[in-house]
C-alpha cells in the first residue's frame, strides 16, 4: 500500500517493460507465479506483448483486467489465453475492489491445474483452446473441435489434471446428437476465426488465405 501510494500515473500504458519485469523474477519451485495485469488504457504493441508472454511465461499464469470503455479487449483476452489465466472487463462504475476479491477467492482454490486432453476412437482437429487453462470454481471450461469417428467404437475424451497435488483423470463418451446444434456450431466457428486472426497477426499469413479459410 505504501509503495502504491507513491506511484503517480502518467503517460501511456507501458505493457512491455511490465511483462518483462514480472516474468524475469527467478522461479520459485514451491509456488506458482500469478501475474495480474490491470489497465484502463488502450494497450498497444499487440504482437510484441503476445510474443513476450509466450517466450517468458514458463509455468506462470497470466490474468488480465480491463477497466473502462477504452481497453484493447482482444489483446487482454489473448494474453490471458496464452497465460492459462482468465480475463475480466469492468466498467468505471463497477466495484473494482470486489472484482479483485472474487478473483483472489477463485484462484486460491483451483479445481484442476496442468490440464491435458486425450482423444480416442476418432480423428480430432481444429480443437480449441489450443492452450488449456486451469479450471477454477465457477469458471467453466469449453472445449470445441471437429471430430470424425475412425472405428466402430464410441469416440471418447479423457481429461487429466492435478487437484491438491494429486493426479485426477476423468473420461466421457462423445455421443452424436440427433441433429446439428447451432450453439455448438457457433462456438466452434468463433474459436476457429479467432485462431485464424491470430495466425495472420503472429505468423504473417496472407490476408487472402485467411479470408478464404
Amino acid at each position: 500500500d505504501q509503495f502504491l501510494a507513491g506511484v503517480e500515473g502518467r503517460g501511456g500504458t507501458e505493457i512491455i517493460p511490465a511483462i518483462q519485469a514480472s516474468l524475469a523474477i527467478p522461479r520459485d519451485v514451491e509456488r506458482t507465479r500469478f501475474v495480474v495485469f490491470l489497465t484502463d488504457g488502450a494497450v498497444s504493441a499487440d504482437e510484441r506483448a503476445i510474443s513476450e508472454v509466450r517466450r517468458r511465461l514458463g509455468d506462470a499464469r497470466f490474468f488480465t483486467f480491463g477497466i473502462g470503455p477504452s481497453v484493447n479487449r482482444a489483446l487482454l483476452q489473448k494474453l490471458a489465453s496464452i497465460g492459462r489465466g482468465t480475463c475480466e472487463f469492468l466498467q468505471l462504475s463497477e466495484d473494482i475492489e470486489g472484482a479483485i476479491m472474487r478473483f483472489q477467492d477463485r484462484v486460491s482454490f483451483p479445481v484442476l491445474t496442468n490440464l491435458k486432453v486425450e482423444y480416442r476412437h476418432a480423428k480430432f482437429w481444429d480443437t480449441y483452446p489450443s492452450i488449456l487453462p486451469d479450471v477454477y470454481s465457477g469458471t467453466p471450461l469449453q472445449l470445441v473441435g471437429r471430430i470424425q469417428p475412425t472405428s466402430g467404437k464410441t469416440p471418447r475424451i479423457i481429461l487429466r489434471g492435478v487437484r491438491q497435488g494429486q493426479p485426477v483423470e476423468m473420461a466421457a463418451d462423445l455421443v452424436p446428437l440427433s441433429a446439428p446444434e447451432p450453439a455448438v456450431l457457433r462456438a466452434w466457428a468463433k474459436a476457429r476465426i479467432d485462431d485464424l486472426e491470430e495466425q495472420a497477426e503472429s505468423m504473417g499469413k496472407p490476408f487472402h488465405q485467411i479470408r478464404d479459410e
